[in-house]
């Protein structure tokens, strides 16, 4: 029975006044209020250290340099999964490029050798620079659905995503030009990068042209830039820090030219596409700067030199 002297804690709706359950003689405390261990944790009492990390989103806001694996097949991406893959890829471009070498022997200027070592680089450079990234990473069979994807910074472009990578051309180019007037000025022609797709015999056939531009401005940025940018920065990034990835990343881009001249430039070139990707948080605006940059150079050849 409720007491008459003492009010309805509870009319109605009404939510009970604070000191609605003051102890006092004859008064029965309210249960205590219990959580079932099932449910899930309201988020004001969850501790900090259990709240889901940007890392932990599966969206496309997470960060550029998200490197947590997700499934027990998953590598964490630092220096050491980046040093294997270097390797396995080193490996595997001798010894795909090898045998066709060894099988029609290669003679830059032999019209058919030629052919061979374009299609030996675009076997080797998808075989070597894409997918040993992505299996390392725990890549499946469910390829185009793998989240190795979005971990290599292969994320849906934007508008900014263009800007970046027009900046990105601008100051590649920049940095180029600085260093050509340099090296005239000072008269260290040891130093003038030779272009690699600036050979007599190219030019000379349609279909040569044809498969070093689709080299160039198709295989190239995409295996590279998954590889350097995508694999290798973010793998140093994460240890070393942003700029010494950066430098890093872009010398060993610029070695594998295998052109002393070309070393410092594009050292420079491949530390403003890591700069790009880390700014824009998406390696497209990295891959679409190196499209251009390579479309820029075909064209420039090919209306110098024509063809045929």
């Amino acid at each position: 029975m409720p007491d008459p002297e003492r009010p309805d804690p509870n009319p109605g709706d009404a939510p009970p006044p604070p000191d609605a359950y003051e102890a006092s003689s004859g008064d029965v405390p309210p249960p205590p209020i219990t959580i079932d261990s099932d449910a899930r944790p309201m988020p004001w009492h969850t501790p900090a250290a259990a709240l889901p990390s940007a890392q932990d989103l599966p969206n496309d806001d997470a960060p550029w340099h998200n490197t947590t694996p997700s499934t027990p097949r998953s590598r964490e991406l630092g220096p050491r999964v980046v040093g294997l893959g270097v390797g396995l890829a080193i490996v595997g471009l001798l010894v795909i490029q090898g045998v066709a070498f060894g099988i029609v022997g290669f003679d830059t200027d032999d019209r058919t050798e030629l052919t061979t070592a374009l299609i030996a680089t675009f076997i080797a450079d998808i075989a070597t620079l894409i997918a040993i990234p992505y299996l390392l990473l725990g890549g499946s069979r469910s390829i185009w659905r793998n989240e190795v994807w979005s971990r290599l910074g292969l994320r849906r472009p934007q508008l900014s995503t263009v800007a970046w990578a027009l900046a990105a051309v601008g100051l590649a180019y920049l940095g180029l030009g600085i260093y050509l007037v340099l090296v005239d000025v000072l008269n260290l022609d040891a130093l003038e990068p030779v272009s690699t797709i600036d050979d007599d015999v190219i030019y000379d056939h349609v279909e040569l042209v044809v498969l070093v531009t689709i080299l160039a401005v198709v295989i190239a940025p995409i295996t590279e830039e998954i590889f350097y940018r995508g694999f290798m920065f973010g793998g140093f990034a994460k240890r070393w820090g942003v700029p010494a990835a950066a430098l890093l990343s872009g010398l060993i881009f610029a070695v594998a030219h295998i052109d002393v001249g070309s070393i410092i430039p594009f050292t420079i070139i491949g530390v403003v596409f890591a700069l790009v990707y880390y700014r824009s948080r998406n390696l497209f605006s990295a891959w679409g700067a190196h499209v251009l940059f390579n479309a820029i150079a075909i064209v420039g050849t090919i209306a110098d030199r024509g063809v045929g």
